[in-house]
């Protein structure tokens, strides 16, 4: 059977997917030369002007003429909302975690990725900050919960290191899977996800230029007060001054780091060259160190 529908503006559906008038009409074409009698049912809107609907009718005439049953029904047009924004940015390194990021934004989210992962079985760290840096956080100040899934940084971002062959392909793909199954989860739901509004972290202002480089490489996920590395570039200015993967830095340059906004904006406020400190927590041991910023390569 087709369902055509005549949308506002001279737009057309066919079976729910949008469709051309030139591409109806072939359509249309191609049944009334298969079958003796096709059923139709067109779907309009009290708003939608009559010449568009004619032009429909007469297409329906001209190639089905007798052979064609004509519903008309006056609907009211479909209003398009966004459930979810799912995002996937840096997926393809994992490692020993995969990070949800987002779960904050609908208390939704917990149920869905327990029930889903069951099939997946990636090993998952849940983080409730909603506050990213990345294209999922335009959607959730427009008042729509996210979902970001995030591998965790490396010590190739951003560089011309981060090669084909050092992708992990297999796990890429669970991820994608997984990412599948909420998005099919979400499409059969009767309601969207009902969103929760987080309240932001405070940020610092930060300075337009050159970033200062340091090299070290975040671990995200974790729940720290300050922000935990999962390692250092090799030769880079954390990795000469002795900072290792697993310290969490609690303060750099004089400023305290209790989250990577604070730490963002310390690193903006140094020079390039100039000498500073930088203090971690390594176990339960305070340990400061001199370290001196280069610009990126």
């Amino acid at each position: 059977d087709f369902v055509i529908t005549v949308l506002k503006g001279g737009n057309y559906q066919l079976n729910g997917e949008a469709i051309s008038a030139q591409e109806l009409e072939e359509n249309l074409r191609v049944v009334g030369k298969m079958s003796d009698a096709f059923p139709v049912e067109v779907h309009t809107f009290g708003d939608v002007k009559v010449d568009k609907f004619e032009k429909v009718k007469e297409l329906i005439n001209k190639h089905l003429k007798s052979k064609v049953t004509v519903v008309v029904k006056d609907t009211i047009e479909p209003k398009l909302e966004v459930a979810a924004a799912l995002n996937m940015d840096m997926v393809g390194r994992l490692e020993d975690k995969l990070v949800l990021q987002g779960i904050g934004s609908s208390d939704a989210w917990p149920q869905i990725i327990e029930r889903k992962n069951v099939v997946v079985g990636l090993p998952l760290t849940l983080s409730d900050d909603t506050d990213l840096p990345t294209d999922a956080t335009s959607f959730y100040q427009a008042g729509v919960p996210i979902l970001s899934a995030f591998t965790g940084s490396h010590s190739d971002y951003h560089t011309p290191r981060d090669t084909p062959e050092k992708l992990n392909y297999p796990d890429a793909a669970r991820i994608a899977k997984l990412m599948g199954l909420v998005a099919a989860d979400l499409s059969k739901m009767e309601t969207k996800p009902k969103y929760v509004r987080q309240e932001s972290k405070p940020k610092k202002a930060v300075r337009g230029g050159v970033r200062a480089y340091l090299g070290t490489v975040p671990s995200y996920g974790d729940d720290v007060v300050g922000v935990k590395l999962s390692g250092t570039t090799a030769g880079a200015p954390a990795d000469t001054a002795g900072v290792k993967g697993g310290d969490i830095i609690v303060e750099l340059a004089g400023q305290n780091i209790e989250n990577i906004y604070d730490y963002t904006a310390a690193i903006d406020g140094l020079k390039i060259g100039q000498e500073t400190t930088i203090a971690v927590m390594r176990g339960d041991q305070r340990l400061e160190m001199k370290i001196t910023p280069q610009s990126r390569q």
